[in-house]
């Protein structure tokens, strides 16, 4: 069997270049960065991938190793210079704020209508055959042989989108009276990108930079797909979730009786929280509770997000909780800056951030464009972002996270609760999480299945069977391979047919403990196809 060897290259010059690795990364897609662009290194790849705005001056090989044999090419965020071969018109003109729109096409993430993206090549089709077309009329997804252009920029859509803008000073909310954004402590929510006037009935129901992020990803894979050859994916989400819940509680009061409450109501649906203290708030007995029930406890800090504070808020509540302490959020949606509060929330030893979401009714859903964890470059944190705040939470959230096989997140502070409508509200929502097929996890044990995913290692034996190698503990990971005409084998593991962005996988669940292995055998069934 032919898995693809896929090559990367991302852009020197492209800030933003970076953020494909990203994508792909997160995706679980199977790469190598490319850095010898000699002819013969070519040769070793069935996929070359140009991502972001760059040029590459040796067209004439380009076509050459086109021709040497069943290959494909995608670029995307900028057309390197390569006009002719991907069938376009010449432009030097580029995308400040673009959107593309939903057709009947595979490549296009059902269950959305349109998305907006920011940077790339704005240009028309010449021989290349349109197959997704901008609110202009421009090419948005383009075929010509076997190049195929996308012209979004991925990477600057997913970092302007997830990561905001700088939060300097108080902001101007929507006119409605949804939200305040011009009083109270600077928030994270001001450096959203989105309008108020791209929401739909006060709420931010499109996850922009996922389906941009999709869209691309299924033009790689329809790219792989042409070529007759197949590619690998290590599925995002721990075992064989389709999508996720996590459940925040934000300790504002001390009151560990509402905390044994909504564990017993939510056993019934098997949810797990993260329970954010702020400080060493409750007694060192609950904390202990907490984590032999499996729920996480983690740090609300509601002071200066200064490194020095931080440490000492951190290793104060990692005494007391006995365990360290590896998530943290600044109460209330606090912000200062851009990058600094995760700058400083590295140094402390902290792995995930949860800071990306509103905390008023008129700012709910995907404010940052995004319901999947995401490594907040150039820091090593992972943030998961959350769609609703305290009792703000709105179900036609769900669908698109579903859709995009993303993570609803929601923070819910302990005070809003304490009453019976709280308390009600709360159990109705993880009610529909569960009856919506998500998964429930707390933010340690998604961040902690990400970075280890991301560092698994994967090679091809002799005997033609595969070899997975982690130094961490994943669990379970399925492992993915493109078409539904193959047979495999795990140990006592079964594989089965599911549809992942457009097209059949043939899903392998694998158990890999700490510092151990797994290996599994593919063939090819054509009685299967």
């Amino acid at each position: 069997m032919h898995l693809a060897r896929i090559g990367v290259v991302f852009a020197s010059e492209d800030p933003y270049s970076s953020w494909y690795g990203e994508a792909l990364a997160h995706t679980g897609l199977l790469f190598e960065p490319i850095t010898d662009f000699s002819y013969d290194n070519l040769l070793k790849y069935d996929a070359v991938l140009l991502c972001g705005h760059g040029k590459f001056d040796d067209t004439e090989m380009l076509h050459r190793w086109l021709d040497e044999g069943r290959r494909t090419l995608v670029v995307s965020g900028g057309s390197w210079g390569l006009e002719k071969l991907l069938g376009l018109q010449a432009t030097n003109s580029r995308f400040t704020k673009g959107e593309v729109r939903a057709e009947s096409s595979p490549l296009w993430p059902e269950g959305e209508r349109s998305a907006l993206f920011t940077g790339g090549t704005r240009t028309r089709a010449g021989a290349a055959k349109t197959l997704i077309t901008t609110a202009e009329g421009l090419v948005g997804v383009s075929q010509h042989g076997s190049a195929w252009f996308v012209s979004p920029h991925v990477g600057q859509t997913l970092a302007f989108f997830q990561l905001g803008t700088s939060v300097e000073t108080h902001a101007i909310g929507p006119t409605d009276g949804s939200a305040s954004w011009d009083s109270g402590p600077l928030r994270a929510e001001f450096g959203t990108r989105l309008e108020f006037s791209e929401r739909e009935d006060s709420l931010f129901l499109t996850p922009h930079a996922d389906i941009i992020r999709e869209l691309w990803i299924r033009t790689v894979l329809a790219a792989i797909g042409s070529t007759g050859k197949r590619t690998a994916i290590l599925w995002h989400l721990p075992g064989t979730a389709t999508h996720g819940g996590i459940i925040s509680l934000d300790c504002d009061v001390s009151n560990p009786s509402v905390l044994f409450q909504i564990h017993a109501a939510l056993s019934m649906t098997g949810a797990k929280t993260t329970v954010l203290s702020r400080g060493a708030c409750l007694p060192p007995e609950v904390y202990a509770w907490l984590r032999q029930m499996g729920h996480e406890v983690g740090l609300s800090f509601h002071e200066s997000w200064r490194t020095e504070k931080a440490k000492v808020a951190i290793t104060s509540l990692t005494r007391i909780a006995g365990g360290q302490v590896f998530t943290a959020s600044l109460a209330d949606g606090a912000w200062n800056g851009l990058m600094q509060p995760y700058e400083a929330l590295a140094q402390c030893g902290v792995h995930t951030v949860l800071s990306k979401g509103g905390t008023e009714r008129g700012t709910s859903g995907f404010l940052f464009g995004t319901s999947h964890p995401f490594v907040a470059k150039p820091t090593p944190v992972v943030e998961i972002p959350y769609q609703t705040f305290d009792g703000h939470r709105d179900e036609r959230v769900i669908e698109p996270a579903k859709h995009r096989h993303g993570i609803l997140h929601s923070i819910i502070r302990l005070s809003t609760v304490q009453d019976e409508t709280g308390f009600s509200e709360l159990k109705r929502w993880a009610s529909l999480l569960r009856q919506s097929g998500a998964d429930f996890f707390t933010a340690e044990r998604l961040t902690t299945f990400e970075r280890a995913r991301r560092a698994a290692r994967v090679r091809r034996e002799r005997d033609g069977s595969f070899l997975i190698e982690s130094d961490s503990a994943l669990g379970t990971i399925t492992v993915m391979v493109q078409g539904r005409d193959i047979s495999a084998e795990a140990g006592r593991k079964a594989a089965q047919v599911v549809r992942r962005y457009g097209h059949d996988f043939t899903a392998l669940p694998l158990e890999l403990g700490e510092s151990r292995s797994g290996s599994f055998l593919l063939t090819e069934d054509r009685k299967a196809a």
